[in-house]
Protein backbone atom coordinates (compact mmCIF):
# COMPACT_ATOMS: atom_id res chain seq x y z
CA UNK A 1 0.00 0.00 0.00
CA UNK A 2 2.62 2.54 0.62
CA UNK A 3 3.89 2.14 -2.63
CA UNK A 4 1.16 3.29 -4.39
CA UNK A 5 0.32 5.93 -1.72
CA UNK A 6 4.20 6.90 -2.97
CA UNK A 7 3.45 6.81 -6.77
CA UNK A 8 -0.59 8.59 -6.24
CA UNK A 9 0.18 10.95 -3.55
CA UNK A 10 -2.61 11.73 -0.79
CA UNK A 11 -5.32 10.89 -3.79
CA UNK A 12 -5.44 7.29 -2.73
CA UNK A 13 -5.97 8.08 0.95
CA UNK A 14 -8.80 10.61 -0.03
CA UNK A 15 -10.60 8.18 -1.91
CA UNK A 16 -9.95 5.14 0.83
CA UNK A 17 -11.56 7.23 3.36
CA UNK A 18 -14.45 8.51 1.01
CA UNK A 19 -15.35 5.11 0.41
CA UNK A 20 -15.09 4.37 3.91
CA UNK A 21 -17.43 6.56 4.95
CA UNK A 22 -19.79 5.99 1.95
CA UNK A 23 -19.97 1.85 2.71
CA UNK A 24 -20.82 3.10 6.65
CA UNK A 25 -23.21 5.35 5.64
CA UNK A 26 -24.89 2.94 3.17
CA UNK A 27 -24.57 0.47 5.92
CA UNK A 28 -26.45 2.22 8.66
CA UNK A 29 -29.51 3.06 6.36
CA UNK A 30 -29.41 -0.70 5.65
CA UNK A 31 -29.45 -1.84 9.19
CA UNK A 32 -32.16 0.80 10.18
CA UNK A 33 -34.33 -0.11 7.10
CA UNK A 34 -33.71 -3.37 5.68
CA UNK A 35 -34.97 -4.43 2.52
CA UNK A 36 -34.14 -6.39 -0.72
CA UNK A 37 -32.77 -3.99 -3.31
CA UNK A 38 -31.47 -1.40 -1.20
CA UNK A 39 -28.99 0.34 -2.55
CA UNK A 40 -31.75 1.26 -5.39
CA UNK A 41 -34.35 1.83 -2.77
CA UNK A 42 -32.19 4.11 -0.64
CA UNK A 43 -30.88 5.91 -3.84
CA UNK A 44 -35.15 6.28 -4.84
CA UNK A 45 -35.84 7.45 -1.06
CA UNK A 46 -32.95 9.88 -0.99
CA UNK A 47 -32.93 11.49 -4.94
CA UNK A 48 -35.59 10.06 -6.52
CA UNK A 49 -36.57 7.52 -9.43
CA UNK A 50 -33.47 8.50 -11.95
CA UNK A 51 -30.80 7.83 -9.86
CA UNK A 52 -32.69 4.28 -8.44
CA UNK A 53 -32.54 3.47 -11.84
CA UNK A 54 -28.69 4.37 -12.33
CA UNK A 55 -28.04 2.56 -9.07
CA UNK A 56 -30.03 -0.91 -10.39
CA UNK A 57 -28.78 -0.91 -13.93
CA UNK A 58 -24.90 -0.19 -12.78
CA UNK A 59 -24.64 -3.46 -11.08
CA UNK A 60 -25.45 -5.41 -14.70
CA UNK A 61 -23.48 -2.98 -16.49
CA UNK A 62 -20.60 -3.62 -14.07
CA UNK A 63 -20.53 -7.44 -14.95
CA UNK A 64 -20.96 -6.90 -18.35
CA UNK A 65 -17.65 -4.97 -18.81
CA UNK A 66 -15.53 -7.14 -15.94
CA UNK A 67 -16.94 -10.47 -18.04
CA UNK A 68 -15.25 -8.43 -21.26
CA UNK A 69 -12.66 -8.25 -19.46
CA UNK A 70 -12.43 -11.62 -18.25
CA UNK A 71 -12.65 -12.74 -21.44
CA UNK A 72 -10.25 -10.51 -23.23
CA UNK A 73 -7.46 -11.82 -20.33
CA UNK A 74 -7.95 -15.70 -20.89
CA UNK A 75 -7.64 -14.87 -24.85
CA UNK A 76 -4.62 -13.03 -24.08
CA UNK A 77 -3.34 -15.82 -21.75
CA UNK A 78 -4.30 -19.23 -24.11
CA UNK A 79 -4.73 -18.31 -27.13
CA UNK A 80 -2.46 -14.70 -28.01
CA UNK A 81 0.89 -16.29 -29.19
CA UNK A 82 -1.24 -19.15 -31.19
CA UNK A 83 -3.59 -16.24 -33.01
CA UNK A 84 -0.14 -14.10 -33.64
CA UNK A 85 1.38 -17.34 -35.33
CA UNK A 86 -1.12 -18.05 -37.62
CA UNK A 87 -1.65 -14.50 -38.81
CA UNK A 88 2.24 -14.53 -39.19
CA UNK A 89 2.05 -18.33 -41.27
CA UNK A 90 -1.05 -17.13 -43.21
CA UNK A 91 0.82 -14.02 -44.12
CA UNK A 92 3.83 -15.31 -45.08
CA UNK A 93 1.76 -17.70 -47.37
CA UNK A 94 -0.11 -14.81 -48.95
CA UNK A 95 3.51 -13.16 -49.94
CA UNK A 96 4.55 -16.80 -51.31
CA UNK A 97 1.83 -16.39 -53.60
CA UNK A 98 2.14 -12.94 -55.11
CA UNK A 99 5.64 -13.78 -55.84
Amino acid sequence: MSEVIVLAGSFVLIGRNCNILIMRQLGEMDTEEPIVGSFSYFAYKCWGEFPEFLAGWNCWILYVMIGITELTAVAAYTHGATIKNLWQDRQQQLLARMQ
